[in-house]
């Protein structure tokens, strides 16, 4: 059975990159969410939401690879200690 010592430094690195990834599309998801709702009471000029909105999907592009890029680093480290 393994335990939390027996993880590998880059097994760390792979579930950090997970969690920064997370939390960053929690952020983007939370920021898109109310800006929808003040969307509602006040518009905005055209070109601030557009730049907001290539900036949040420029922002999940980056928490995608981070969330990939961690679940790649923990199971390679996983399969070399077989």
């Amino acid at each position: 059975m393994e335990t939390i010592m027996e993880i590998s430094s880059v097994q760390w690195y792979g579930i950090i990159l997970l969690a920064f990834g997370l939390v960053l599309r929690y952020l983007v998801g939370r920021y898109n969410y109310y800006r929808r709702l003040r969307s509602w009471s006040k518009p905005q000029k055209y070109t601030v939401n557009l730049l907001v909105s290539i900036f949040s999907w420029l922002f999940l592009w980056v928490a995608n690879c981070l969330m990939i890029g961690g679940v790649f680093l923990f199971l390679l480290e996983w399969y070399n200690k077989r």
